[in-house]
């Protein structure tokens, strides 16, 4: 049963805490890192010359660790079931509409992502025209995104691509497909709070409930962006827990949806392939990750005065752009590197040059694509963590 809203007493209201936490672009900053480690290493694999057995000990447990850097992304979804559902909350609270709650989370995504379509095509061509001139040697994979349909531009333009069964013009866009399409169902949700008065985050629990259901039921038949859902419901009951400690309803809903999860890991293993953890790790890997988040918060002023933990989190402020950037720029330094020499035992060395460039040119993508576009808040917060 839904439960409407209801204006909480004073006592409860007493115990609502600050909405921010800034250790959560801490882990930001690791997810994106972890991503970018994942990308350095998966695409030469298969090149035995380069890594022909990775002798060291070092390099096998690089690889290992970094074949794992999708569970980065799963990060990202609990952090930004957190956020977006604050966000939410805020809207509501200024009686914004579940359109301007929209705008707002479009603003912040679309204008980086449109800046990465550009970089991704402005790239290969350029690559193209150089070996065409005999300036460098011709690329040995094709230019996939010249002879696309009407759908394949539009998936890409509007990230519908997991929805319209479209290869992306990168594969990290596909997580922004489930971002946006989560936006989606928030403002529902808060449609549907403005009009029948129905409680946002009993929504939002209702709707997690089901989609871990048809997961340990059928999860291979549950519809796009539902069999992530999960992952999002978790960061927002954390969001919830953290803001009203003495509620009820917040630990009993984070307590199911725990159990539920578990469950989901118990009776679904999944499939493993390379670069991409089972269905049961990600589960697992979300639920822990979830219940740090949780555990870590009452230490956050504490933390957060520790000058290495916020050079980490001044790194998150620019994890989107680190994200969006870093597979168009790596391969440049991985090449050189390779012609220098750096394979074999030394190549952990071009891993770290490679790690160095994304994290460098993740910053000046954000400087020009991704901060002008940042609402005023997100500014003066980002200078404070710059302190």
């Amino acid at each position: 049963m839904i439960i409407v809203n209801e204006k909480l007493p004073p006592t409860r209201k007493a115990t609502t805490k600050s909405s921010v936490y800034g250790q959560l672009d801490v882990w930001r900053a690791l997810a994106a890192i972890w991503v970018v480690m994942e990308h350095a290493c998966s695409t030469v694999l298969s090149d035995t010359h380069v890594v022909p057995h990775a002798t060291s000990f070092l390099l096998k447990n690089y690889i290992i660790f970094s074949l794992s850097g999708q569970l980065g992304v799963i990060m990202f979804f609990v952090i930004s079931g957190y956020c977006i559902v604050l966000a939410a909350d805020r809207a509501i609270n200024k009686q914004k509409t579940p359109v301007d709650f929209l705008k707002a989370r479009f603003r912040r995504i679309f204008p980086p992502y449109y800046a990465s379509i550009a970089l991704a095509v402005v790239l290969p061509l350029s690559f193209l025209a150089m070996a065409h001139l005999g300036l460098i040697p011709m690329p040995n994979h094709k230019v996939e995104f010249l002879n696309g349909s009407f759908v394949y531009y539009f998936a890409n333009l509007t990230l519908t691509q997991d929805l319209l069964h479209v290869t992306p013009i990168q594969a990290i866009y596909w997580s922004l497909c489930y971002e946006v399409a989560f936006y989606v169902i928030v403002a529902i949700c808060m449609f549907l709070n403005k009009t029948l008065k129905f409680n946002l985050h009993s929504m939002l629990f209702i709707i997690t409930q089901l989609s871990l259901l048809w997961l340990i039921i059928s999860p291979d038949t549950c519809p796009f962006p539902f069999g992530l859902w999960y992952l999002f419901g978790l960061g927002g009951l954390v969001y919830r827990l953290i803001q009203r400690p003495d509620d009820l309803f917040a630990k009993l809903f984070l307590g199911i949806t725990g159990l539920s999860v578990l469950l989901f890991a118990c009776f679904q293993k999944g499939h493993y392939l390379l670069g991409h953890p089972s269905s049961r790790t990600q589960a697992i890997f979300g639920l822990v990750f979830s219940a740090i988040i949780l555990l870590l918060h009452r230490f956050d002023g504490v933390l957060m005065n520790n000058r290495l933990v916020r050079i980490f989190a001044f790194l998150g402020t620019m994890s989107y752009s680190i994200y969006l950037s870093h597979t168009s720029v790596i391969a440049i330094p991985r090449q050189l590197m390779i012609k220098l020499g750096f394979i074999d035992d030394k190549y952990w060395v071009t891993f770290i040059v490679q790690i160095v460039v994304g994290i460098v040119f993740g910053y000046v993508f954000h400087i020009f694509c991704e901060r002008p576009f940042m609402s005023a808040h997100a500014k003066v917060r980002e200078d404070k963590i710059k302190v």
